[in-house]
């Protein structure tokens, strides 16, 4: 049984197109990691939001071709306390023989071996492992309204491939003076993030600054978010809406977060204490 639901509700600081503010409470959409194990040992972590698990991991399964039908796959059940509410972040699967062969020809290293009654893993403590790559800063630089809102206008200005072919997200550098010098695109937004990075890597300009922002075209998911941590972002907008996990990250590194730009407003999700209205 899952117990997360896919919609959380969340305090956010609505910014409209004119002056002011209001403090509303906003649909988010979960995201949490799920993993997949086989004879109890990891096979794959994926964030996605809950639901649908074993339907999730069935057809990723198929896609790897891993099993051809159902029969190849003995048991799917997830893993410890019922009680737990990060119960069914984590799901055993047992092999039947031809998913077994499968995987035996895949990676010789993986054996069977004495399944528990509890992974001894939830996701909570996957999260908190991820987090450890890099300490939350102590972000105290305040930002200007328009400012954000002017940064959110210039996102995707110089995205020329979007403008050929109507198919890619862009990672935009912005700054405090309301510029913006990098663009980087891709039909993966976390492929366009990770090409602004490595250019600012080979260019000797990482850690980024205080007064750098990542504008992304797309939703702000958590990976989104870990990226432009570990980059050294202390802001990042993005175009659409950020998912729950986005959030609490943001929240635990001190960033601001503010997504779902239309016509001038935006909803800002954490930080709001360093955005002057």
């Amino acid at each position: 049984m899952q117990r997360q639901p896919p919609v959380e509700a969340r305090p956010v600081l609505r910014i409209p197109a004119t002056e002011g503010a209001q403090s509303v409470i906003d649909c988010v959409i979960a995201e949490a990691p799920l993993e997949v194990r086989v004879f109890g040992e990891p096979l794959v972590t994926t964030m996605r939001t809950p639901g649908h698990d074993r339907e999730l991991i069935t057809g990723w399964l198929a896609y790897e071709g891993l099993i051809a039908s159902h029969a190849d796959v003995s048991s799917l059940f997830a893993c410890g306390d019922p009680k737990d509410e990060d119960f069914g972040n984590v799901y055993e699967v047992v092999p039947a023989a031809g998913m077994a062969e499968r995987l035996k020809a895949r990676d010789p290293e993986l054996q069977p071996r004495v399944i528990q009654s509890s992974c001894g893993v939830c996701g909570r403590q996957t999260v908190a492992d991820l987090l450890q790559r890099r300490s939350p800063a102590q972000h105290t630089a305040s930002w200007d309204v328009a400012t954000l809102r002017h940064l959110f206008e210039l996102c995707g200005t110089e995205q020329t491939l979007f403008r050929r072919t109507g198919a890619t997200h862009c990672a935009v550098l912005g700054h405090r003076d309301e510029t913006v010098d990098l663009t980087r695109e891709d039909v993966g937004r976390h492929n366009a993030v990770d090409k602004l990075v490595g250019r600012l890597l080979l260019d000797r300009r990482l850690p980024v600054t205080d007064s750098d922002v990542l504008i992304v075209s797309s939703r702000a998911s958590f990976e989104i978010v870990h990226k432009a941590l570990m980059a050294g972002f202390s802001v990042v907008l993005s175009v659409s809406a950020p998912s729950t996990l986005a959030v609490d990250l943001a929240e635990r590194a001190g960033m601001v977060l503010a997504g779902f730009y239309r016509s001038g407003s935006f909803n800002i999700y954490a930080g709001a204490g360093r955005v002057r209205v």
